[in-house]
């Protein structure tokens, strides 16, 4: 066997071990990866009027395609995702779309979120979650911060505005 095929098998081997580490993670501690549709990723920032000078949170950013609208407006867009594989596809899809420098991924989970300086925050979360993460941006949030739940309402928030499934509330 040469060293390339060697090179590569363990490539293949090491991208199966990550998948599989981040898909664990996603089922036991976050919740599972469902991409938000391009048509409502448009709807929800236009609802909250990303642009320039705003700061976007996605807290289980996925494949980054809020991260990546968002900085194609204008705004930074920082997301926390626990699932490696999901955060590579996010940094190459951000240098593909020309918005690498607006776009930031960390690896891990939205626990450790500092969310002080969010104009925007974006949770597309199972139920059981969304009241920690409630909790977190009463914790650190500023007035004025525009926070937007996609699928499911947040439950001690009171939304200024609510369109094919997504709820828009502002502190």
């Amino acid at each position: 066997m040469e060293i390339v095929e060697l090179f590569f098998m363990l490539l293949i081997a090491v991208a199966l071990l990550a998948w599989s580490i981040g898909l664990l993670a996603s089922v036991f501690i976050g919740s599972p990866f469902v991409p938000t549709p391009y048509t409502i990723v448009d709807q929800l920032l236009t609802l909250t009027r990303v642009g320039k000078g705003d700061i976007v949170y996605d807290l289980g950013s996925g494949d980054g395609r809020i991260l990546i609208s968002a900085a194609k407006k204008g705004a930074m867009a920082i997301g926390w995702e626990i699932n490696p594989i999901l955060v590579v596809w996010t940094i190459i899809s951000s240098l593909f779309a020309g918005v690498k420098g607006y776009v930031k991924v960390n690896v891990s989970d939205y626990r450790g979120a500092p969310l002080y300086d969010a104009t925007v925050i974006v949770v597309y979360s199972l139920p059981e979650r969304l009241y920690e993460i409630e909790k977190m941006i009463r914790k650190q949030c500023k007035r004025g911060t525009r926070i937007i739940s996609y699928r499911f309402p947040l439950q001690t928030f009171t939304p200024k505005q609510q369109k094919n499934g997504i709820y828009l509330y502002r502190l």
